[in-house]
């Protein structure tokens, strides 16, 4: 369940970008979680989430990213091994 939907406006690279924050919790299910996303790539930022009671949740997860463009790669680092 969407609990709240901000927006900020911040500089990444030398540039002004919209971030969208999202809370989202679900009491029943014992679920909070965030999410923030670049509004400029629609690409998540952080994402978190907790499982179980808020206080003392079960499990937790925590994701963080820096997204890089315009390099080139090796094509060799995208196949695959004949076996494992």
């Amino acid at each position: 369940v969407l609990k709240s939907l901000e927006s900020s406006k911040t500089e990444l690279d030398g540039e002004q970008r919209t971030l969208y924050r999202l809370l989202l919790e679900d009491p029943k299910a014992g679920f909070n979680g965030e999410l923030v996303l670049d509004r400029k790539r629609m690409l998540p930022l952080l994402v978190r989430a907790n499982l179980g009671p808020a206080e003392n949740p079960r499990e937790k997860f925590f994701w963080q990213a820096q997204w890089r463009f315009g390099g080139a790669h090796d094509p060799k680092l995208f196949e695959l091994p004949e076996s494992f």
